[in-house]
């Protein structure tokens, strides 16, 4: 019976575990593709920079705003009177007004503000009139193109405008969809109305145009923010063409950070892709052809990120402020700064999943898939295939910080890699001894070494290792009998 050992570095599984905990780094000296990355909380600044947002006039710590949507000029014969620097008026149909409803509520969900529809009253904290046009008027009385656009608030105005095009050749936002580009333009200019700016120094008047100069930093892309110009493929994200429908990551952080966050959205325990109880047409996938691209606020519960009914290869993280590779595309899936998502379940090919701090339930599903619980109580399936459960540090599985449980390991065909705990503590390589202890012969194993007890009659195994001085003693329980062969050291 031979032992698995990997070396001083780890198994090649175990880097590249963590080459993907370390993915999505950012702040402080941090460079990807030779551009300076920003922290969250730097990055939430360059959102805030020209704009104090709307002010919470009431003191009930909630913004109430109102909105409406602005009918074309009442000479319809003439759809193109002169109002507002502007021409070419159309009414605004119902998908349009259902896409930013949508759009509105992605944001109520985030952060503590409530949007009413109708006229502005007395009590309202804003109000944002959205309306439609086709072309620009210069201050000749030339008309050129038109663009999407709205002023931000400033501390004593009331009104904002938020303008859409609408003509023969330009029907995006009209035809807003889910994941489409119409859906995203209106999600980005309402979060100018809100107060956000582009991250970058661009602008889509045409003065200040998308290059180098004016990108702010390395996140300044829609992979984190929908109010960016830049795609997502600026790194390692591709969205295969689809676009967010709401608040990206660092939009998130930006509203909660301004208006506070919403702790009443899914507080419950809320289901997230396949099987989605979010009610939220972003948030949920009900064929393996659909797509999604979005980053998740949670408010509390228990709750599930469900990716089971995939056929590619995924790469799942429940790590708050990281992003997932799911359905096929890269970086599309993000969780956001302070929510914890517990449980997750790979598809039906070779997944990689790794948990959270919290009490993770993790299943691979079909398919040769990695798992990494890292703390918690976690309990781990890995489902049909051969799976490796990896481990980075005593504390991962131990009786101070959680014992991990494997539910269905198959003993000769699944792995248990612990190389990478040597990383951690500097140890001289471990001993395990090669046979199979009775559970109950005592667990008095000196630094260094390691054993595995079993216990016949609950047909459970427990794998112990002591690392040494100032390091708790690794522990994990397996449904099944383990061998000392299906240990990676």
């Amino acid at each position: 019976m031979s032992i698995s050992n990997a070396g001083s570095q780890g198994s090649s599984i175990y880097q590249r575990i963590e080459q993907f905990k370390h993915r999505d780094d950012r702040g402080g000296d941090i460079q990807h593709n030779g551009m300076q990355s920003k922290s969250t909380d730097d990055a939430v600044k360059r959102l805030w920079r020209n704009s104090p947002g709307w002010s919470d006039k009431n003191g009930d710590g909630r913004y109430d705003l109102t909105y409406e949507f602005r009918a074309p000029p009442e000479k319809q014969e003439n759809k193109n009177t002169r109002q507002f620097g502007k021409t070419g008026f159309t009414p605004i149909l119902e998908n349009q007004r259902n896409q930013t409803r949508r759009s509105l509520q992605s944001i109520e969900d985030v952060a503590n503000v409530t949007f009413t529809e109708g006229s502005k009253t007395a009590d309202s904290e804003g109000h944002i009139k959205i309306g439609n046009y086709g072309q620009m008027i210069d201050t000749k009385g030339h008309p050129y193109k038109g663009f999407p656009h709205s002023s931000l608030p400033t501390k004593n105005q009331a009104d904002i405008e938020v303008w859409f095009v609408d003509t023969k050749t330009e029907k995006s936002v009209p035809l807003a969809a889910p994941g489409n580009a119409g859906r995203h333009t209106i999600t980005h200019e309402i979060g100018h109305a809100m107060g956000l700016s582009h991250p970058g120094g661009y602008n889509g008047d045409g003065k200040n145009k998308l290059d180098k100069s004016n990108v702010s930093h390395h996140e300044d892309s829609q992979s984190h923010s929908g109010m960016s110009y830049r795609g997502e493929r600026t790194g390692y994200s591709n969205h295969g063409g689809f676009r967010s429908s709401a608040p990206q990551l660092d939009d998130i952080a930006a509203y909660q950070e301004k208006y506070g966050p919403n702790f009443e959205t899914r507080k419950g325990d809320t289901t997230y892709g396949f099987n989605s109880n979010t009610d939220r047409d972003f948030l949920t996938v009900k064929t393996p052809e659909d797509k999604i691209v979005a980053a998740i606020w949670d408010g509390g519960g228990n709750d599930t990120l469900d990716f089971s009914s995939y056929e590619q290869n995924q790469q799942i993280s429940l790590r708050e402020q990281t992003f997932s590779d799911v359905g096929g595309l890269k970086g599309n899936v993000g969780i956001a700064k302070g929510a914890v998502i517990e449980n997750a379940k790979g598809g039906k090919g070779n997944d990689l999943i790794v948990g959270n701090d919290a009490n993770n339930t993790l299943e691979g599903g079909d398919g040769d898939d990695v798992i990494h619980g890292g703390r918690g109580w976690d309990k781990l399936w890995g489902g049909k295939g051969a799976d490796t459960f990896v481990y980075g540090s005593p504390t991962d599985s131990s009786m101070f910080n959680g014992v991990d449980t494997i539910t269905d390991f198959e003993s000769g065909k699944d792995k248990i890699d612990v190389s990478g705990i040597r990383t951690v503590t500097g140890g001289k390589p471990i001993r395990l001894n090669e046979s199979v202890l009775e559970q109950g012969m005592g667990h008095g194993l000196i630094a260094g070494e390691g054993a595995i007890y079993y216990d016949p009659k609950e047909n459970v195994s427990t794998l112990m290792i002591n690392y040494g001085a100032g390091h708790a003693t690794f522990e994990v329980e397996v449904r099944g009998q383990l061998q000392p062969s299906d240990v990676v050291l």
